[in-house]
């Protein structure tokens, strides 16, 4: 770098080559493992970029405290001091960027789901008194008995899955959703969401949680929660199960056997199967549907996940890449737009469709 450079000059000049870069790089993470092409010497010259920021700053640094000693302040050193931190911010981001994207290049495989805690670990305690706190809750929010009607239709009343159990679903649902290369605008729906507590849960995973039931008292009670929480980003509605038409809609479908007529639940499974988009995620968490799912069509993931339209060969391959999205799930956050100039955010965004976030 040349003694008259300012910060400022150098700022200008770094983002463009380093831009050209990180283009290449969100690239090669946008693609599938199996895709991607020289990503390790990619990642290698982004580093080397970032040493060349680095020394850059160490030089600068050493002449602006010259010319404070010489110059006793001087006008411009407080427009260079601001650049000499803002480059200061730029080297640390780009120092978590190039770590976060070493872990996603060496492609460890993380369960889809927890392998169970020892019957004394103190994490399963806790998970323990959580999962009862959440069920008190969930019959604090949706007291109401199941209507006439609903009983009529032969709908199970609103029993909810364990929150722990279905937190891990949803999990394994979305890390599957990136194995899929679909990281934005995820649409998730509960099919007979009762008092709506697993649309709340899916809102942490999902970008669009909504929920439908046929009993009116459900829903309005579901509806209540939802708008203290939300500003319409989730939504929970009326409908019939057996003639809803929208599920092609949807990305991710929750179904726990919202049925208790053996014939009305086939009927349920068959229609989402037929309607549900190929690719389309399944969650179903009941045995019935494990012996159902190779006649629907629907390979089998992991546990309760399934995806629609799907043999069986490709359901084992997909689930070896999801395995290898990080364990970590990140919405398109004020935390990711604060990150800097747009390549960074980019750069940012592009480790989270691989299960991984950048480190604030």
């Amino acid at each position: 770098m040349r003694d008259d450079l300012s910060p400022e000059t150098f700022w200008l000049g770094f983002d463009r080559e380093t831009e050209a870069t990180a283009m290449r790089l969100e690239l090669q993470l946008r693609k599938r493992r199996i895709q991607r092409r020289g990503f390790g010497d990619m990642i290698a010259q982004f580093d080397r970029q970032g040493i060349v920021l680095r020394n850059a700053i160490l030089m600068m640094e050493r002449k602006k405290r010259w010319l404070m000693k010489v110059q006793q302040g001087g006008a411009d050193l407080p427009q260079e001091a601001r650049f000499l931190r803002l480059l200061r911010r730029r080297l640390h981001a780009m120092q978590r960027i190039s770590r976060t994207m070493v872990l996603i290049h060496k492609g460890k495989r993380w369960p889809l789901y927890s392998q169970g805690f020892a019957p004394l670990d103190i994490q399963r305690v806790q998970a323990l008194a959580m999962d009862s706190t959440m069920a008190q809750l969930h019959r604090i929010i949706n007291p109401n008995p199941q209507s006439p009607q609903s009983k009529e239709m032969g709908c199970f009343a609103d029993i909810a899955l364990s929150s722990a159990s279905f937190l891990a679903h949803a999990h394994a649902a979305y890390r599957v959703a990136l194995a899929q290369k679909r990281n934005t605008d995820l649409r998730f729906v509960d099919v007979g969401c009762g008092g709506g507590m697993k649309v709340l849960l899916a809102s942490e995973f999902f970008d669009r949680a909504e929920g439908y039931d046929f009993d009116p008292s459900y829903v309005a009670a579901a509806q209540q929660v939802l708008g203290r929480s939300f500003a319409g980003s989730h939504k929970v509605f009326q409908g019939n199960a057996l003639i809803f038409d929208a599920y092609d809609t949807y990305d991710i479908i929750y179904f726990y056997q919202p049925m208790q007529d053996a014939d009305g639940l086939e009927t349920l499974e068959a229609r989402i199967a037929q309607f549900a988009r190929p690719g389309t995620i399944l969650i179903a968490p009941y045995l019935r549907f494990v012996h159902r799912a190779e006649a629907l069509n629907c390979g089998r993931i992991a546990e309760a996940v399934y995806v629609a339209g799907l043999p069986q060969a490709k359901a084992d391959k997909l689930r070896q890449e999801a395995e290898r999205m990080g364990p970590q799930v990140a919405m398109q956050s004020g935390r990711i737009r604060a990150l800097g100039v747009d390549w960074i955010r980019r750069l940012a965004l592009a480790c989270a469709a691989n299960g991984y976030t950048v480190p604030s």
